[in-house]
């Protein structure tokens, strides 16, 4: 990981499943382009590779407006599959 590009939390550790870790969708700028993750209590799980930054971040914002919907843990993460 380079450094973040973008960070949205779409469940705070309050409401997450353990009451500890918080559901984090983010963005990376990495040496040959941009990676997508998700954090959550069950840990972290690579998303998405894109070459441009501008991809990357609509991705994130979008992504994260979806799971936001939700509004539980189990509907975000049924979004990721689609």
């Amino acid at each position: 990981m380079q450094r973040d590009v973008y960070r949205a939390t779409i469940v705070s550790a309050r409401d997450a499943f353990d009451h500890e870790t918080p559901t984090i969708i983010w963005i990376t700028r990495e040496t040959n382009g941009y990676a997508a993750f998700l954090t959550s209590y069950d840990g972290t799980e690579f998303l998405k590779w894109f070459q441009f930054r501008d991809a990357a971040i609509e991705y994130g914002v979008h992504t994260a407006q979806m799971m936001r919907e939700a509004r539980t843990e189990s509907q975000a993460s049924s979004i990721l599959n689609r």
